[in-house]
């Protein structure tokens, strides 16, 4: 009933796809975040669900044909570049999903997708990985602020406290 009385507010429709999705009725899920998409197509947190659904589902080559369907249908999605390097991370599959924002990375750059990278790494075990991704980073965009703090936390974790200082008060 609330998704009736208010169509527009794609939080009740998220809602609704978690909890069928919980019970065990997948594709009503998926039906409940493709109408969400159709009133948002540009929504990055739908296009995540909508992946997450397909894993759920189809396994990863369904999670990575939804991420590839969403990438042309909706090519204005903020979150389009990194869709498929989502899947491979939801699936635990954090080597390929690196290589796969590796690749996105060259060919669009942006922050998300140099932090989404670094995450990967770490994930994927390579935490020097992650915090030399971020330091290319910062220093091709020495004014991205939050790369910088997110370096600086990778840089304490490995010890590396005069540079975890000099990072963090940038």
């Amino acid at each position: 009933r609330l998704i009736e009385l208010a169509p527009a507010n794609i939080g009740y429709q998220r809602q609704l796809a978690a909890l069928l999705l919980s019970s065990g009725d997948n594709p009503a899920a998926q039906q409940v975040i493709d109408k969400a998409l159709e009133i948002q197509p540009e929504n990055a947190s739908l296009a995540e669900d909508r992946i997450a659904i397909a894993l759920k589902t189809s396994g990863l080559d369904g999670a990575l044909s939804a991420a590839r369907q969403l990438q042309t249908a909706h090519p204005k999605l903020p979150n389009a570049p990194a869709l498929e390097g989502d899947a491979y991370m939801l699936a635990g599959k954090y080597a390929e999903a690196a290589a796969t924002y590796a690749t996105a990375l060259k060919q669009a750059p942006s922050t998300m997708l140099a932090v989404a990278l670094a995450k990967a790494k770490a994930a994927a075990g390579d935490a020097d990985g992650a915090a030399s991704t971020l330091r290319d980073w910062t220093k091709a965009h020495p004014d991205d602020k939050g790369v910088f703090a997110m370096l600086g936390t990778y840089d304490l974790a490995a010890r590396r406290f005069e540079d975890a200082k000099r990072e963090l008060e940038t």
